[in-house]
């Protein structure tokens, strides 16, 4: 009798085949509940799973009769994603590193596909049933995540680093997404998922006591409150902000989401209760003794305020997709956090930085015009079917949110779900498709999409390999060099391979054009000084003087010794990073 309430998929129930409700959730959860992670890219394999998983989502709806793709549903938001490509084209012909290119390309281009997939309009009754295998999907792997987040806390000792991720952040939960705003947003999306099992007292069809749903929803906002996450915080007032707004939700539904601030502010308390009588760092305690908004508005519009000076440098063509954070590091701020930025921390400022204001304006544009359309689509569903069809919405402007102080859509455990429920909730009604039924028919594209992102998946993981040995050698035949050798071999990576090689004792004087592919991925203080001294090797010293005072405003502890000398007042002639430079030197002068 017990078995009847566990949520297991019901094909039925949920009106979506059976084989898509069980696959789904594995496809959400596994790239963000998987821990194994290998150097230099820690997250590689979650998103190479996530471009699997999904790769299995369209093989599976490819086979299935359905009416030939149409991008009438989401041209706006296609054109937005086309744009975004072209850009990437663009700046790799311009320097962008081929590895780097190949996979934004293929990132942006699959989830054009599911957007376009997703959006279009189904011959099956209810068309919001895989709206609402997607809203529980999410909300399994939200649940699961907020498991791990408190284990994190409260049983900090079960935390091995394979199957449970450590937290570089003391008191704070990351789950095994090693990232607490991370881990924050997709709790934020378990919650808005929880709405339509509220709404309905059911989970995958079947039926949930009240009881167990208060409680899922209660361990979720908990989960938000370990992360110490600002943006988490901020997500839960906007939820409240959508049950005032939804008048057509449950009452319970409602109520629940407007008391969330008060749950979230009753979950601190009891946190702070049990930090103080156990001894034990609560990191949402500590981020509000630190400073807490202000340290979050002093770092962010410093840097705001830096990339704003870079579009006025750059205002119709920008920097060029990806290359922010040479632009950014290699350009005088008197201003600097100390902190290393790749990234604006803001989608419309960093592509305003990146595109230029024309692109970055349009891309906006479209991108608010498809939002648009999204929120229109869904509120016009009603019924039961009508809440599903808004919680996948809601999702959007809860990562739009995130998007505003952090780059999640960089990730592919987050761009594609994203993709998806755009997708879906640009669906148009059945009574508005151009289709019949007895035109439906497997959709053979669609199917050989999918393998190829499977194929593609298990390539870039073969590919990635040799990369990988350098940071773990298990060749002991093999010296440094050799493995640097093998990794520059890498189609893909080998600019994970050129940095090993000029940031090695001895490798940076060699050549560099190196540099020049290492640093758009990650100019560090190890790169920046081991660039200046082959520039100075090379003759060009007046440019790595310069490169040495850019490494000097930030303040790094890595850079001492590299400046020690400098602090000498016997010596008679000091090295070239403690003499100023004599002119100021372009950021894309060090790229030709």
């Amino acid at each position: 009798m017990f078995l009847k309430y566990l949520p297991f998929p019901s094909a039925h129930k949920t009106s979506s085949p059976p084989t898509e409700a069980l696959i789904l959730p594995l496809v959400l959860a596994a790239p963000m509940l998987v821990a194994f992670n290998t150097q230099p890219s820690t997250t590689l394999v979650n998103q190479l799973l996530a471009t699997a998983g999904w790769g299995a989502v369209c093989m599976l709806k490819g086979a299935a009769p359905a009416p030939a793709l149409s991008v009438r549903p989401s041209a706006a938001l296609l054109s937005a994603l086309a744009v975004l490509m072209a850009a990437v084209l663009l700046s790799w012909s311009q320097n962008l590193p081929a590895g780097l290119a190949f996979q934004t390309l293929g990132s942006l281009g699959i989830a054009a596909c599911l957007v376009a997939l997703a959006s279009q309009p189904v011959l099956t009754a209810p068309p919001s049933g895989d709206r609402r295998t997607f809203t529980d999907a999410v909300l399994v792997t939200a649940v699961l995540s907020a498991v791990l987040a408190c284990i994190q806390i409260f049983a900090p000792n079960w935390v091995d680093g394979t199957f449970i991720a450590r937290s570089d952040m003391p008191g704070r939960a990351v789950a095994n997404l090693r990232q607490p705003n991370h881990l924050a947003s997709l709790l934020l999306w378990g919650l808005v998922a929880w709405v339509p099992m509220s709404h309905t007292g059911r989970w995958f069809g079947n039926r949930m006591y009240g009881g167990v749903c208060a409680a899922l929803g209660v361990l979720l906002v908990l989960g938000v409150v370990l992360t110490g996450s600002r943006t988490g915080a901020l997500g839960v007032v906007a939820l409240a902000g959508w049950g005032w707004l939804d008048r057509r939700l449950a009452s319970k539904t409602r109520v629940s989401l407007l008391l969330a601030p008060l749950v979230y502010l009753a979950c601190w308390g009891l946190m702070l209760y049990w930090a103080h009588q156990t001894g034990q760092l609560f990191g949402g305690e500590a981020r509000v003794s630190d400073g807490g908004a202000e340290v979050l508005t002093s770092t962010r519009y410093g840097m705001w305020e830096n990339a704003l000076m870079l579009i006025q440098a750059n205002p119709w063509q920008g920097v060029g997709f990806g290359k922010f954070g040479m632009a950014w590091t290699l350009t005088p701020f008197t201003n600097r956090s100390g902190e290393l930025f790749d990234h604006a921390h803001n989608l419309p400022l960093h592509l305003a930085v990146e595109l230029g204001l024309p692109a970055a304006i349009l891309v906006m544009a479209l991108l608010s015009w498809a939002l648009w359309q999204a929120a229109r689509r869904s509120w016009l569903v009603a019924g039961e079917d009508g809440v599903a069809t808004r919680a996948v919405f809601v999702m959007l402007p809860i990562i739009g949110l995130h998007s505003l102080l952090e780059y999640p859509l960089w990730y592919n455990y987050f761009l594609f779900p994203t993709a998806w429920a755009w997708g879906l909730s640009l669906r148009q009604p059945l009574d508005v498709a151009q289709s019949a039924p007895e035109q439906a028919r497997p959709r053979t594209g669609v199917v050989a999409l999918g393998l190829a992102m499977v194929a593609g998946s298990l390539w870039l993981q073969w590919d990635y390999r040799n990369v990988v040995a350098l940071y773990l050698p298990n060749d002991s035949k093999l010296t440094q060099p050799q493995r640097i050798t093998l990794g520059q071999a890498s189609l893909v990576f080998s600019h994970f391979a050129d940095y090993a090689a000029v940031t090695t004792t001895g490798q940076s004087s060699q050549a560099i054009a190196p540099f020049k592919t290492a640093a758009l991925v990650v100019l560090d203080p190890p790169l920046m000084e081991a660039w200046a001294k082959a520039l100075n090797a090379t003759g060009q010293t007046d440019q790595a003087r310069y490169l040495a005072e850019r490494l000097r405003e930030f303040h790094s502890p890595y850079s001492k010794e590299f400046f020690a000398p400098c602090e000498v007042t016997t010596m008679a002639q000091k090295p070239f990073q403690c003499e100023p430079s004599h002119q100021t030197h372009p950021w894309k002068e060090f790229l030709r």
